[in-house]
């Protein structure tokens, strides 16, 4: 049977994108791949509360 893998990419396999691939294309056998980044979006006013969501990470990297 063929099928295609659809992966989502967000912070925390984002950089991770080479083991990914490798592991959907050697352990899974995937011939077709698909992948879907998963983007948070907020507002000035909503930024202080989404930061609180991301923890420790919302000094490196906020939304």
């Amino acid at each position: 049977m063929r099928w295609n893998a659809l992966t989502t990419l967000h912070d925390a396999n984002a950089g991770h994108g080479r083991e990914i691939y490798a592991f959907l294309r050697d352990d899974c056998g995937a011939e077709h791949m698909q992948f879907i980044p998963i983007v948070e979006r907020t507002t000035g006013n909503a930024l202080p509360l989404a930061d609180e969501g991301w923890g420790v990470r919302a000094k490196h990297r906020s939304l």
